[in-house]
């Protein structure tokens, strides 16, 4: 059973309504925060590391992804079910079981998918609406609008 009684409206707002509230608050402040920074020009897409195309750094960049947005779900889930919500240590066990299962059944089998997906078919999507049969790879995925603006990967840094 995952609740025992109902909440009454001021407990609802107190355990509910404002620690999501607060959840979201912080998100959009991030965003904000970030949207501020790219207007400004302080932020900027990193140049590849060497060897980053390889698939043994693609693997390892797609473990630590799903491996990390599962730790971050696995703080809210505990920080909200165990401390804020009060339930009992067995649906707090479901909660992280059914979570590991979504993360690293479907999620990472999911960016597999559609990284696939974007290799194999963006490329002629890209060639198609450009009237051109050539080959199209990584390198060639900045725009030319792109390249001329500094901050943006393969971009040309303005000479002072």
């Amino acid at each position: 059973m995952i609740a025992a009684f109902a909440l009454d409206s001021s407990q609802f707002v107190r355990e509910v309504v404002i620690p999501l509230g607060l959840a979201y608050a912080g998100l959009m402040l991030a965003i904000l925060i970030y949207g501020a920074e790219l207007r400004l020009g302080r932020t900027s897409a990193r140049e590849p590391h060497e060897g980053q195309g390889d698939p043994v750094s693609a693997r390892r960049t797609l473990i630590v992804t799903v491996t990390g947005g599962y730790a971050v779900f696995l703080g809210i889930t505990l920080g909200y079910y165990a401390f804020v919500a009060k339930q009992t240590s067995s649906f707090v066990f479901q909660a992280i079981t059914g979570g590991a299962f979504m993360a690293f059944a479907i999620v990472l089998h999911g960016f597999v998918l559609f990284s696939w997906i974007e290799e194999v078919f963006l490329p002629w999507v890209r060639r198609r609406s450009r009237g051109s049969d050539r080959p199209t790879g990584h390198a060639s995925r900045s725009s030319a609008a792109d390249r001329d603006r500094p901050g943006v990967l393969g971009a040309e840094e303005p000479s002072s």
